[in-house]
């Protein structure tokens, strides 16, 4: 049976949604991305959240490092995968 790629869900933010920038943890490019806040997520996430995001195909950790963030025009974004906690203060 052939694999099925999950279809995630890409669109530019509007300017009233809330989207934070992520640093994932595991090694390689030290670079952050943008992410959407769903709903649901919203009083989880903060700077220094513990959060999972979709990237390159998988689901990895990472740290939010920059809330209220206003993405270059024309980026499609993704929702965070998950909350996980808070970090150290």
């Amino acid at each position: 049976m052939p694999h099925r790629r999950r279809a995630h869900s890409r669109r530019p933010a509007s300017p009233e949604e809330r989207v934070v920038r992520v640093l994932p943890t595991l090694a390689g490019p030290d670079k952050a991305f943008d992410y959407l806040v769903p709903e649901e997520l919203g009083d989880q996430v903060r700077v220094g959240a513990r959060v999972r995001i979709a990237l390159g195909g998988r689901r990895l950790p990472g740290w939010v490092v920059q809330d209220w963030v206003r993405p270059p025009p024309g980026v499609a974004l993704r929702p965070l995968a998950g909350a996980r906690g808070w970090g150290p203060p």
